[in-house]
């Protein structure tokens, strides 16, 4: 049985390699531009989260900035208004009494909203001349004489701002205003502020930590303050600060922190706003995951929809295929069967008009026989073709001198050549070629082509029929070419000739070609028909390397006809 389907029709494989490079290529071009739109997107956002990172750093710096200006310029007004109060006649501390300080301070500051502690009068020696609350300074356990701040204040004659040393329940600041008479410091106004319980002048607090801090490493806000303001790291950072606000990166226990710094004016002191970095830029890390996604889901969209859009039309392709091929199948297997049943029927023909005339005992027995014996033959090669066609051959490649090959098929030849008056030449190089190849695949494909040129100027009757078998060598390929000078192939006959069944010969089957195109493959070959100006020039080419080629002397006769080559050994035998 001629199996059509697997061995003759490779449409269906065909067919599944375009629709796959259809799919890959439609896949890697929207894969490509995807990659390149989500490059931009990605550059896009990098950049927006960079200024999204600038501006939370420079907010940070900003509000510190704000916040450190507001409390000192909040606390020199304080500060004046002590010196003021200080420099009026009501107050003096030597004077022997105190109402006149009490009235005039119960009218100032009693219940102070800005001195949320208390306000108290010291005289030159330290003690508390008033004080309101009463026990303000009495009961802090603070020895104003000894203090810095306090000789510092009678020394230079100056408002002075100081923190005390917490307690870690409070963040005091003193306020100190000189009592000056006669161009002499006779005591000191003082008002302590408790920056951490509910004054005007509290620091706020929020998702980042605010410090207030010393020169000398002295947190006065937080009343608690944070482990690292003992470290060294944190302590060098306040110390080593510039005058004017800044901006630090810095590693405070082993957690990276942006720290912004600004100096409180009138003070040597410096507010700090410490924010983990991390938390920091969260916002701006949230926001550039979120429109990475959005947009990464925007680009693989189309691909899913892509896919399944795909993936229904190659179904309905391969549905509109499979009826295709089916009816490509019965219209092979229909020409098929009537180029067979109309080869086997004009054979039995000839065949049973040719017992008939043995059987009436014809003069003519012994030709009619011999004719009959033709015919018999004639069915055993179309069978033969047939088997041949019908499975797949499997090349045994070895190494085959294709020169002696193409001389061993011109030779078989030549007595038809010589019957049909036709020339049948041979050219081949002068050197060995040698590929790996099955010679008596080679031998069938060449056999096939000869036959057919020798038909095809035999059909076509040229002044000067003849046939060219040319044997060319080039880079990387071996070429055995079989030209002819008759009609040529019809145009429309082209593009199908290697299929079965398909002939453009009146007595032809169509096998011959397809099974020589067949067995090319097979031999990892090829064999297709070039354009020529007049006839036809079927090419069946092999694969070869480059080694140095085998010189030979050339064979006498070579190049002429095949007919005057056997004539010449007919006289030599």
């Amino acid at each position: 049985m001629i199996d059509l389907g697997e061995n003759q029709d490779p449409r269906p494989q065909t067919l599944d390699h375009a629709r796959g490079r259809l799919a890959r290529a439609a896949v890697l071009t929207y894969v490509g531009a995807a990659a390149v739109a989500l490059s931009v997107l990605v550059f896009a956002l990098v950049t927006d989260r960079a200024h999204d990172v600038a501006a939370a750093r420079e907010q940070l710096l900003l509000g510190t900035v704000l916040r450190g200006e507001a409390l000192g310029r909040n606390l020199a007004v304080l500060g004046r208004e002590l010196e003021r109060l200080g420099a009026s006649a009501e107050i003096d501390p030597d004077d022997g009494t105190v109402a006149p300080e009490r009235e005039l301070l119960r009218l100032t500051h009693r219940d102070s909203t800005f001195f949320n502690v208390g306000v108290a009068i010291l005289d030159g020696d330290g003690a508390v001349v008033w004080a309101e609350p009463e026990r303000f300074l009495a009961g802090s356990g603070v020895e104003v004489a000894s203090s810095t701040w306090f000789r510092q204040v009678l020394a230079e004659g100056r408002v002075r701002i100081v923190p005390v040393e917490p307690d870690r329940e409070d963040a005091l600041v003193y306020v100190v205003a000189p009592i000056s008479r006669g161009g002499a410091v006779r005591g000191a106004l003082v008002g302590a502020i408790d920056l951490a319980k509910g004054s005007p002048f509290a620091l706020p607090t929020g998702d980042h930590l605010t410090l207030l801090a010393s020169r000398d490493g002295l947190v006065v806000v937080p009343a608690i303050p944070p482990d690292f303001s003992t470290a060294r790291a944190f302590v060098e950072l306040v110390a080593d600060s510039p005058t004017t606000s800044s901006l630090q990166t810095s590693s405070l226990e082993g957690v990276p922190r942006e720290i912004a710094i600004s100096p409180v004016a009138e003070t040597d002191w410096v507010l700090m706003t410490v924010a983990e970095a991390e938390r920091l830029y969260a916002p701006a890390s949230r926001r550039f995951a979120t429109r990475l996604a959005i947009g990464g889901a925007l680009l693989l969209a189309p691909i899913v929809l892509l896919a399944i859009a795909f993936r229904r039309t190659v179904r309905g392709f391969r549905q509109s295929e499979d009826e295709l091929i089916r009816a490509e199948r019965m219209r092979l297997l229909g020409e098929a069967s009537s180029a067979i049943a109309h080869e086997v029927r004009n054979s039995l023909n000839g065949i049973r008009v040719g017992l008939d005339l043995v059987i009436r005992g014809s003069p003519a027995r012994p030709r009619i026989v011999d004719t009959l014996r033709g015919e018999v033959q004639r069915l055993s090669d179309f069978s033969s073709s047939l088997l041949s066609f019908s499975k797949r051959e499997v090349a045994r490649l070895r190494p085959v001198d294709l020169t002696a090959l193409a001389r061993s098929a011109v030779g078989i030849q030549g007595e038809v050549a010589v019957e049909q008056g036709v020339s049948l030449d041979l050219e081949v190089p002068d050197e060995v070629v040698e590929v790996l190849a099955d010679p008596s695949l080679v031998q069938v494909i060449l056999t096939n082509l000869v036959r057919n040129a020798l038909d095809a100027v035999s059909i076509g009757s040229p002044a000067q029929p003849r046939v060219v078998v040319r044997l060319d060598r080039d880079p990387g390929q071996v070429r055995l070419s079989v030209v002819d000078n008759g009609p040529g192939v019809e145009a429309g006959m082209s593009s199908r000739l290697f299929e079965p069944f398909v002939t453009g010969k009146p007595s032809g089957v169509g096998i011959g070609l397809a099974l020589a195109r067949n067995l090319a493959v097979a031999q990892g070959g090829e064999l297709s028909l070039e354009p020529t100006e007049g006839g036809a020039r079927f090419t069946f080419s092999l694969p070869v390397e480059d080694p140095e080629p085998v010189k030979r002397e050339p064979v006498k006769g070579e190049r002429e006809t095949a007919a005057k080559h056997l004539g010449a050994e007919r006289r030599s035998n």
